[in-house]
C-alpha cells in the first residue's frame, strides 16, 4: 500500500468517525489531531517509497516486486496469500531473487516507522501519568535518560539484547544509569 493508498485510508476512517463523534471532546480532539498530521505521521512511508524507487534503479529490477515484498509482511509465512506473492516475486525475479531477498531484508531494517515509536513511549509513560496526574518537564528528561540507558533484557532483534539504545544508537558500550549519574 503506497503512501496516498494510505492517506485515503486515514481520511475514510476520519470521516467514519466523525459519523461517531457525537459531542464527545475526546474524540473530536483526536480526529482534529490526526486530520492535522496525517502526512507527518506518514513520513517513514515517503521516505521508504523513495528508497524502494533508488533500490529498484539500482538494481535494476521492477519496484512492483519490492512492493510486493513490502506488503508480504503483513501475511504469516504459512498463509496462502504469503505464498501466492511469494510465487509472484519469484516469477518477477527470477535467479536475481536470493540476492534481492536479502539486500530488501537489509533495507526493511533501516525503515523506522514513527508511529509505533510514539506508540511505544506512549506505552512507557502511560503509567507514570496515570501515577502522577501531571509530568513534569524534569520527570520526563529523567523518563528520557533511563529508557535510553536502560539495556534490553530481551528483544526480537537478537542484537539488541544487553545492550540500551543509546549504545545501539552510538556503538559505544555505556556504563549502568546509576552509575551514570554518580551514586
Amino acid at each position: 500500500m503506497n503512501y496516498n493508498d494510505r492517506i485515503f485510508l486515514i481520511d475514510y476512517a476520519l470521516v467514519e468517525l466523525e459519523k461517531l463523534e457525537n459531542k464527545n471532546k475526546y474524540l473530536k480532539d483526536g480526529i482534529k489531531y490526526l486530520r492535522n498530521h496525517k502526512e507527518n505521521l506518514l513520513t517513514f512511508v515517503r521516505s521508504a517509497e523513495k528508497n524502494m524507487e533508488d533500490f529498484a534503479q539500482k538494481e535494476e529490477i521492477d519496484i512492483e516486486a519490492l512492493y510486493l515484498m513490502w506488503n508480504q509482511k503483513k501475511y504469516s509465512k504459512d498463509s496462502k496469500m504469503y505464498n501466492i506473492i511469494e510465487g509472484r516475486i519469484g516469477l518477477m525475479l527470477g535467479e536475481k531473487y536470493s540476492y534481492i531477498r536479502d539486500k530488501f531484508k537489509l533495507f526493511i531494517k533501516t525503515v523506522v516507522r514513527a508511529s509505533s515509536i510514539v506508540e511505544c513511549i506512549n506505552s512507557l509513560i502511560r503509567p507514570y501519568l496515570f501515577l502522577k496526574r501531571t509530568v513534569n518537564d524534569k520527570f520526563l528528561d529523567l523518563l528520557q535518560f533511563y529508557f535510553n540507558t536502560r539495556k534490553y533484557r530481551r528483544s526480537r532483534c537478537k542484537e539488541r539484547v544487553g545492550k540500551s539504545p543509546i549504545e545501539l544508537l552510538t556503538g559505544k558500550e555505556y556504563p549502568q544509569p546509576l552509575e551514570i549519574l554518580g551514586y
